[in-house]
This record gives C-alpha cells, structure tokens and sequence, in this order.
C-alpha cells in the first residue's frame, strides 16, 4: 500500500503501471489461495470434490464431513481399554520421612489381580492402586518374578475390566500402538501413541550395566511411544485393544 501512494505522484503512466503490477500480482496470490483451497478439498474428499463453497459455513461443513471419512481407531481403542489401567503409589520402608514413589500397571482379572513391575513395588511398606473412576484401595503383593522385573499385585474389588491378552510373538514392527501410564506420579492414564520400532531387541543398552545381571528376559519389544518415569508397569496395546 504505501509503495502505490508514493508512486502516485510520479506520472500518470508509470503510475497506472505500477498500479497494474500490483493488481495483477495480487490478483494471482488471491487464485492461488483460492486454489489450494480446491486442491486441498479435492485430496480429502477424493477426485470427484465439487468446488469449494462460496459459504464459508458450507466449507465447515465439507471440512467436517471429510475428517469423519478419515477413521482413525486410536479414540475407540482409548475408550475400550481405559478401565483396565491403574495407577501404583508406593509408600517405601527405610529412611527419614515417608517416602513415596510411582508406577503403572493393569488389571488381568477381574477379581482384582493386577500386574506390574517388581522394580514399582520393590522394597514397599505399603501399595495403593487407583482406578480409572478415581477409586483407590490398598494393595498387597500376590507374587514376584525378579528375573522379568514383574509383579502381581492384588486389590479387594469386584467387576472390574480386566485387558485383553495380546500376542507378542506376533508383534511386528512398524505396527501402530498405545501406551497408558502415570507419568511422574501425578498424571494418570495418560495416553501416547507410536509404533513398534522393532522386535526382539536384547538388554545392551538397555538396562544399565550394574542392573543387566538381575534379568534374564532378552526379548524386548521396542517403541516410539513416549514412556516416561512413572509409566513402568504399564501396558501397551495395538488398535485391536489387545
């Protein structure tokens, strides 16, 4: 704008072409938005999109109804498995003060029997295991595996949703997967998602040297979901909630 009112006052034919300059650059950046609007329709809906409205509700519209075309599982299978995930609080023997930590894990019964890993609950005084729906009850340890880092862990409830076994064995990479946990202590069934980078990784480079010795288990599944502190324990699903 201030480019044109400075030229104005130069002669009326240098004004009038730089005044047609401007348009016609203008005019072609307005086509071009225009375009890509109708490109951008025409990739979402297909090839056979008609033209993009005039109405700027009516593009809503069209905006809307393409994302419901685009069906993605991850809500569902959110949905589906989230009462079966809880959230570990350890209260720890020894030292000055009460001492606490966090963990992950789920629910393989029904009748209250939940897995996690041994590290999670590992020198407890007490275990406390919070629902989905915010219920919280006492927990005592069923039985460990120290060279798998697991835990089972029991509550006293009843009907609760248990998860739903999977095959790991059938796992391939490459293959899109959530991860639920508590992360940090404070931020309960939180979901990330990723893929399954590779399988059968071993534990160099894993599990710290000093630590490698304690287990046994080699074949470890890896992934791209975000896990972070306060995750152990939990599970990990694909898009058929297993």
């Amino acid at each position: 704008m201030e480019v044109i009112m400075r030229e104005s006052y130069h002669k009326d034919r240098g004004g009038r072409r730089i005044y047609l300059y401007v348009f016609v650059v203008s005019g072609a950046l307005m086509g071009g938005i225009v375009a890509g609007m109708i490109m951008l329709l025409q990739f979402i809906n297909g090839a056979d999109a008609s033209p993009v409205p005039r109405d700027l509700d009516k593009l809503y519209e069209e905006l809307s109804k393409a994302e419901e075309r685009r069906y993605d599982p991850k809500p569902n299978v959110v949905r589906v498995v989230m009462p079966s995930v809880v959230s570990i609080t350890v209260e720890k023997r020894g030292g000055r003060g009460r001492r606490f930590s966090s963990g992950s894990g789920f629910i393989i019964r029904k009748d209250g029997y939940i897995i996690t890993n041994n590290h999670v609950i590992e020198g407890h005084k007490a275990i406390f295991v919070t629902l989905h729906d915010k219920r919280s009850y006492p927990a005592r340890v069923h039985g460990v595996d120290l060279k798998t880092d697991l835990a089972v862990i029991k509550i006293s409830a009843r009907g609760l949703e248990a998860a739903r076994w999977g095959d790991s064995d059938a796992v391939v990479a490459g293959e899109a997967v959530i991860a639920i946990g508590n992360p940090f202590g404070f931020l309960s069934h939180t979901v990330t998602d990723g893929i399954v980078s590779q399988t059968g990784r071993n534990r160099t480079g894993v599990i710290s040297p000093e630590k490698a010795g304690q287990f046994a288990y080699e074949d470890f599944i890896q992934t791209n979901a975000v896990i972070n502190p306060g995750n152990s324990g939990g599970p990990m699903f694909d898009m058929r909630g297993m």
